[in-house]
């Protein structure tokens, strides 16, 4: 696994564990909503395309997917994405390849500028 492979595995690990300390009231849902997350935010005062993701990204480790879509939009098809993407891997892995053989590069040629209008166009739906 590449370093970019195992920090992803890891940050969907940290987010569904803290999900789960939270559900079981091991964890205040305060300590994230209080957290500055955002670089750009605390250094502007401004959303970036990204701001609610993580409380949206945990929101749907709880099981609360109309609160993920109201703190982000993009919450659900990332988490889809990336679940798909790390169980391929472990799949590849299982199967003795390379963990991302075969997964279509979904950032490349027009795919990619679809994908930044998608998240530009949520950016400005949003602020």
């Amino acid at each position: 696994m590449s370093r970019f492979e195992k920090l992803a595995a890891a940050a969907w690990a940290a987010l569904a564990g803290f999900a789960g300390l939270e559900t079981a009231g091991l964890l205040s849902r305060g300590i994230i909503e209080r957290a500055p997350l955002c670089l750009f935010h605390a250094a502007t005062g401004l959303n970036c395309p990204g701001c609610g993701m993580t409380r949206a990204l945990v929101a749907v480790f709880e099981g609360r997917l109309f609160d993920a879509w109201s703190l982000h939009p993009l919450s659900l098809p990332l988490i889809g994405v990336w679940t798909t993407w790390l169980a391929w891997g472990l799949v590849n892995r299982c199967r003795g390849r390379r963990f991302s053989e075969g997964w279509p590069d979904l950032l490349a040629g027009a795919r990619g500028w679809a994908a930044l209008a998608v998240v530009l166009s949520t950016w400005a739906l949003r602020v």
